[in-house]
């Protein structure tokens, strides 16, 4: 069953800012995509669907 909350981690990789898909709902949607990171417009669309995005604090 799919939540209405998506997870996510954003990495900076050689200046280029990935979207790395955490919970299995992110999972999901970069699946649908056909990609193995999101973007931005892929998460604008996401929200769009009424999903609520939430980023993973970094840990030090």
């Amino acid at each position: 069953m799919i939540d209405n909350q998506v997870i996510v981690k954003v990495r900076e990789v050689y200046g280029v800012e990935r979207i790395y898909p955490i919970s299995d709902s992110a999972q999901l949607f970069a699946d649908i995509a056909g990609k193995k990171t999101l973007d931005s417009a892929d998460i604008h669309r996401i929200k769009q669907l009424g999903f609520e995005v939430q980023a993973e604090a970094p840990t030090l």
